[in-house]
């Protein structure tokens, strides 16, 4: 069955959102237009969620707040878990930039359970790199750590390279948290060799050596 223009466009927009989000919210504006006129639930759906990540990167978090919720009720309506635990991760990052840890922690919780019932393990790898991030920005570290290697071991065990570079940074974090500057260095390290084996995120990148001269400092 040939892919929808929906679909297409929404394919597209997902690819730019952070990167681009200029051009994912006009990606994904005409793929709402197109879902709506074909009758494609489940693309708008996609299309709202597609638009809800590029107020995220643009920094317009009330307006990604409102375009998350009307994706989350789509595709819980739909019981696709998968993308539903999606919209909650994106909704569990908007908390965190706006440093309310508790409703991220509880939203990167809720995709967390969303992934396990669709049995997405890639997934609830995402998830757990999420809820680990939300324990070290509330200094609960070792909390943190614990399901950050959980994390890590699901990237190895399914070579998931984007997101290993992203545990790995915050392994790093919440080690220079505790104090433990050799074992933060290590994974900061191993974080940069990740990104550059697969020329990964710079944004990523960014971090880890910020972080690694905090370790020096």
């Amino acid at each position: 069955m040939s892919e929808s223009i929906a679909e297409k466009l929404n394919l597209k927009a997902k690819s730019n959102r952070r990167a681009n989000p200029e051009l994912c919210f006009e990606l994904a504006s005409k793929a709402l237009d197109s879902a709506i006129s074909e009758g494609f639930i489940y693309e708008k759906g996609k299309a709202f969620h597609n638009i809800s990540e590029s107020f995220l990167w643009s920094s317009k978090l009330d307006e990604a707040f409102d375009y998350a919720f009307q994706a989350k009720s789509i595709f819980s309506e739909l019981n696709a878990f998968s993308d539903l635990a999606e919209v909650y991760y994106t909704v569990g990052t908007i908390f965190f930039y706006l440093s309310d840890y508790d409703n991220a922690l509880d939203e990167y919780m809720k995709s967390f359970k969303s992934y396990e019932l669709d049995n997405n393990e890639v997934g609830v790898a995402e998830a757990y790199n999420g809820i680990g991030s939300a324990y070290y920005a509330i200094n609960e570290n070792e909390k943190s750590i614990q399901y950050l290697k959980i994390s890590l071991n699901k990237c190895e065990s399914l070579n998931i390279l984007h997101l290993k570079q992203k545990v790995l940074d915050g392994l790093g974090r919440a080690y220079t948290n505790l104090g433990k500057y050799d074992k933060a260095l290590k994974h900061l390290e191993n974080c940069i060799a990740a990104i550059e084996e697969i020329d990964g995120s710079k944004h990523v990148k960014a971090h880890a050596l910020n972080n690694i001269g905090q370790v020096y400092f």
